[in-house]
């Protein structure tokens, strides 16, 4: 998550000309002075609209020498034109609607969701690092860069290495060549061939499943499947799976995993794969 920061903020210093490390720890006080706090729930928490209003007030007072970036930034919210340019977007389970949460390319550097972003991960970072840390903000990408550290980290035999890609969820924007597409408008027959598709994943002597379900990630334990009870009823496909913790506690229906999966586009399965280097 840290490195997460490091990158967005390294991508804003040179979109806005100037460092915003000074910008970011007057906004922090900024807010800490209204009562609201980074990475915090309920009424003392910083929505990312609180967290822009402290900028713009922060950047925009006659008191202030953050550099240039500041000069950039009164420039960028003087030019401003959208209609609620403080509406907030907090939604989800703290991962960004877009896989790696920016643009590939400074041309579609939108400035206002960088920097609530920015302050946004600076949230989750606060949220590790408390007595007692909450990983809400580890989302799927940071999911696959750790598997990719531990292939580095680890003492596996030579030659082997892991990697972790996602291959179920919705298409969106930032996402490709899933193997498993799932849309509210499939077909029974789709739907078939996604469980099919999932089998075959699963069965693979070189591949483990990861479930991102609400609020947590967990294992595929197992599948099952059986069919409909009377004539013309549809089969049962099923998950193992758990709902809290890790240990295989919870058969979960495929439809209920497609309609996570269709609900929130951070909800996914996640492929990891042993592999020859």
């Amino acid at each position: 998550l840290q490195e997460q920061v490091d990158q967005r903020r390294a991508r804003l210093t040179r979109l806005l000309q100037g460092s915003t490390v000074d910008i970011e720890a007057a906004v922090i006080e900024e807010l800490n002075n209204l009562g609201k706090k980074l990475g915090v729930k309920g009424e003392a928490g910083a929505k990312k609209s609180d967290t822009l209003k402290a900028l713009r007030k922060v950047v925009e007072s006659p008191f202030s020498d953050l550099g240039p970036a500041q000069c950039t930034l009164v420039e960028l919210f003087g030019q401003s034109n959208t209609a609620d340019p403080m509406a907030d977007d907090d939604e989800g389970e703290g991962e960004e609607a877009t896989e790696d949460g920016q643009s590939s390319s400074d041309s579609g550097f939108n400035w206002q969701s960088e920097m609530k972003m920015l302050f946004h991960k600076l949230g989750g970072v606060e949220k590790l690092a408390r007595p007692n840390p909450s990983t809400a903000d580890i989302g799927n990408s940071s999911i696959i860069n750790a598997v990719g550290r531990l292939s580095a980290i680890r003492e596996l035999p030579s030659g082997i290495g892991l990697s972790a890609s996602l291959v179920a969820g919705k298409k969106i924007k930032g996402r490709s060549n899933l193997e498993i597409v799932v849309s509210g408008k499939d077909t029974p027959e789709a739907v078939s061939g996604q469980w099919s598709k999932v089998r075959e994943l699963f069965s693979r002597d070189d591949t483990v499943l990861l479930f991102h379900l609400k609020n947590h990630y967990a294992l595929v334990y197992a599948l099952r499947e059986s069919a409909g009870i009377q004539t013309g009823d549809p089969p049962q496909r099923e998950i193992l799976t758990a709902r809290r913790g890790q240990r295989p506690s919870a058969w979960i229906s495929w439809e209920e995993c497609r309609e996570t999966m269709i609900r929130w586009n951070g909800h996914v399965f996640i492929r990891v794969r042993r592999h020859v280097m």
